[in-house]
């Protein structure tokens, strides 16, 4: 083999290398992601849109061979307001519903997140978010949410983190909460 054909097969071999390495570090994200998503219900961005209105719906329904667990549904319904360049409010109310029974309402959730700063002004964009939910059950414990919204664009890629707690209040809440 001469020299310009030793390097070809010493580039290619390198290449498969760092496609293997790259290919073992994405399935470690995912795993580390769906052992770590536990406490992750969505990740939100520090940044208003002010004058944007969103009614949103999310609903799930279970499809079981057992009739006891069949056409069981969760969902929630959201409306959404940019009230000023940098608060948004949302309310939303949660419903479920066994199978064979009909939908009830569960719980009522009232969000704010506020930008403390305008997009882009620093390096990094952060923001908070307060949420609390009451839920329709007399023994079932509110709970306050409070994160600490942080999202930084570089390139073409958005990197953005929530950091923050769930804590149960009111009556039937000892002993629970934690981070979120």
């Amino acid at each position: 083999m001469n020299g310009l054909a030793q390097r070809r097969s010493a580039n290619v071999h390198r290449s498969r290398k760092r496609a293997v390495v790259i290919i073992a570090l994405i399935g470690l994200a995912c795993a580390a992601e769906n052992c770590f998503a536990f406490g992750l219900d969505e990740v939100y961005s520090p940044n208003v849109e002010y004058r944007e209105f969103a009614l949103e719906l999310n609903r799930a329904r279970s499809f079981d061979p057992d009739p006891a667990k069949n056409d069981a549904q969760v969902g929630e319904l959201t409306l959404e307001a940019g009230l000023t360049p940098r608060l948004q409010m949302q309310i939303s109310g949660e419903y479920s519903g066994n199978p064979g029974s009909p939908l009830q309402l569960t719980a009522h959730e009232v969000e704010a997140r506020y930008q403390f700063v305008e997009s882009g002004e620093y390096w990094l964009d952060a923001g908070m978010l307060l949420a609390y939910d009451f839920p329709t059950q007399s023994d079932t414990p509110r709970s306050l949410e409070a994160k600490l919204l942080l999202q930084q664009d570089v390139g073409r890629f958005t990197n953005t983190a929530n950091i923050g707690f769930t804590q149960n209040i009111w009556r039937y809440s000892e002993h629970t909460g934690g981070p979120a």
